[in-house]
């Protein structure tokens, strides 16, 4: 799959929880206005303004059937950035954060044998604090769940 870059108008775009519904209604297949009105419980100027934003970048295509319907459907644009591959960027931070919090524990696990051995006192040394390392720790790990479970929802989506 192409890799491609969003813009500002683009974010600008998707910045909206309703334009999102819609490009996730499309995704199953061509629609009009009046089914994703009645999909979304909005007024049909209202879908309307949304479906011209999207239209406007490029993530939906007005498909005129030659009759009184007027169908959107997504264009491959859209359908790539619904199928974005976002885990990768998620499991790459877990991955971080977990990493950091093993580090900071190993450091820690040095600082204080080595305090030890030359008898000073452990308050009196610098030593890293302990609930930044469970954080770290926990926050990666839910990173990495959060990861699989979008890995596992966009494989889904291409065997579709």
């Amino acid at each position: 799959m192409e890799q491609q870059k969003i813009g500002r108008e683009e974010l600008k775009a998707i910045s909206s929880d309703t334009r999102i519904k819609i490009l996730e209604s499309l995704k199953e297949r061509k629609k009009t206005i009046s089914e994703l009105s009645k999909e979304l419980r909005m007024s049909k100027s209202s879908v309307y303004e949304h479906l011209a934003k999207l239209t406007a970048v490029g993530f939906v295509r007005r498909k005129e059937t030659g009759r009184k319907w007027v169908y959107y459907e997504l264009t491959e644009k859209g359908l790539n950035f619904i199928r974005s591959e976002i885990w990768k960027l998620i499991a790459v931070v877990s991955v971080i954060s977990i990493g950091s919090s093993v580090l900071l524990m190993f450091d820690s696990l040095w600082k204080y044998e080595n305090i030890r051995k030359v008898e000073y006192r452990i308050l009196e040394a610098e030593t890293t604090d302990v609930g930044l390392q469970l954080f770290l720790l926990i926050f990666g790990i839910s990173l990495l769940i959060l990861a699989l479970i979008l890995r596992r929802s966009a494989l889904a989506e291409r065997f579709r």
